[in-house]
């Protein structure tokens, strides 16, 4: 609730700010998400019972952005992306401690909620397909970059107390290529989008040499890797100032 709180604060602030600079914010929009994907379930040659006892589908994400329009021409119109996300993952899967402890653990802990908190950097080409009296349709292909800075695990812990595990970061996450249809009504916008490519880091939380039974896997040799589960992106959006 504190963190719903404090986001509606910020948001009222920022229309607010924008009525008395609408020349800084003009073409300036901010962008409220929510996506969902399925979860990513691989846990190779780890023990069967961490699916049977799954019951959680979907991993879900959600994004507070600023998009300013840098280049206009004729129907294109692109625009540079910033802002804050948050993944959330539910799947009960073993993950690797040391990563979090620095120090070796034997426990079978497994997760009950992960949270993984990115900066988001960008770009998003649109193209108008149709227009008027001030609301349009068009295209877009957002291509976002993310840097992991936190990552949280809440662990479900049936023999004792549960631990809530956390490590500030600054690392590539992953780039995602979106494309999608929007509408425009004003200074409202909503866009839905489908990932169509997605580059990855492997998550050394997650991904490590407990869930083989093989030393030094093939899987772990390499850090990225293309993975492109199915996710699809909702965005609300406000346009602070006038176009220009």
């Amino acid at each position: 609730m504190a963190k719903l709180t404090a986001l509606l604060l910020f948001v009222s602030a920022s229309f607010m700010v924008s009525a008395q600079a609408p020349s800084f914010f003009s073409n300036t929009n901010i962008s409220l998400g929510f996506a969902i994907q399925p979860q990513d379930r691989r846990i190779f040659d780890f023990p069967g019972w961490v699916l049977e006892k799954e019951t959680t589908k979907h991993d879900f994400e959600y994004s507070i952005l600023f998009s300013k329009a840098i280049i206009e021409k004729n129907r294109w119109r692109n625009y540079f992306i910033g802002g804050y996300s948050i993944k959330h993952a539910t799947f009960g899967r073993p993950f690797n401690h040391p990563y979090f402890t620095g120090s070796p653990t034997k426990e079978l802990r497994v997760i009950e909620h992960y949270l993984t908190h990115n900066l988001n950097l960008g770009i998003n080409p649109r193209f108008t397909i149709a227009e008027r009296n001030g609301s349009s349709f068009y295209l877009q292909a957002p291509l976002l970059a993310k840097i992991a800075i936190k990552k949280h695990i809440n662990d479900n812990w049936n023999f004792g107390t549960n631990k809530k595990f956390n490590k500030w970061l600054f690392e590539p996450n992953n780039v995602e290529l979106y494309l999608g249809l929007g509408c425009k009504f004003k200074q409202v916008d909503i866009g839905l989008a489908y990932r169509a490519v997605n580059l990855q880091h492997k998550d050394p939380a997650i991904f490590y040499s407990s869930l083989f039974n093989t030393a030094n896997p093939e899987f772990l040799q390499t850090k990225y890797e293309w993975n492109n589960l199915t996710k699809i992106w909702l965005t609300a959006s406000y346009q602070l100032g006038e176009e220009e």
